[in-house]
């Protein structure tokens, strides 16, 4: 199946984004396929076709932030994007913090040409697509992550500064949020988490692979 759209790819490894781009151009499922190496790139790109639908390639894991956020980017500039991670991510935890963002589709950087096409039509119908090998994955969810909550989109952005090493003020700075606010996301966090410090909190999202 042929898809007379264009097709945007943001991927921290960028080997693999151009092979993906690749298979997607042989196949022809998509008018152009175009990678991007940061976010910034992406996003100038999506303010540009802002009234074109375009099918968003992202993954969980971006130096320093989460695709997360490039999922609440891309809806925001382009009401028309369709949002698919195509990941490495195999944590049932991470896994589920994608899944309630509500992309159009989650793919594993492993999946089959098949996979692909079933979560584009997915997505061209308005319909959500797991796929069948992170679905198992996420039914096999440890008993020892039901004690935690997922987190937002915000709070994955938060945590991913923290894990950088930045302080309140500066991640205010970055968020355009006041420092209470901050402070109050961070509190929110450590309560999901059940974590009493910023030390434990890194080790548990190193843990769970959120970061």
């Amino acid at each position: 199946m042929k898809y007379n759209k264009n097709a945007v790819i943001l991927d921290a490894q960028p080997l693999f984004g151009e092979l993906l781009a690749l298979m997607l151009e042989k196949y022809e499922l998509f008018k152009f396929v175009k990678t991007f190496n940061h976010k910034s790139e992406l996003i100038q790109f999506l303010i540009e076709r802002g009234d074109e639908e375009i099918y968003v390639f992202v993954d969980y894991y971006l130096e320093g932030d989460s695709g997360l956020s490039i999922l609440s980017e891309a809806r925001r500039l382009n009401r028309f994007a369709k949002v698919l991670f195509i990941t490495n991510a195999s944590s049932p935890y991470v896994l589920k913090n994608i899944q309630l963002a509500k992309p159009d589709a989650i793919i594993s950087k492993n999946c089959s040409l098949d996979a692909i096409t079933q979560a584009l039509y997915a997505s061209s119908i308005k319909s959500f697509y797991m796929d069948p090998y992170l679905q198992d994955l996420l039914d096999a969810k440890e008993d020892t992550d039901a004690g935690y909550e997922v987190l937002t989109v915000r709070e994955t952005e938060i945590l991913n500064y923290f894990a950088q090493g930045l302080s309140v003020l500066e991640t205010a700075q970055r968020t355009f949020l006041s420092k209470h606010t901050i402070v109050s996301h961070r509190r929110n966090i450590m309560a999901k988490t059940k974590t009493n410090s910023i030390g434990q909190l890194l080790m548990l999202a190193k843990e769970k692979e959120l970061i």
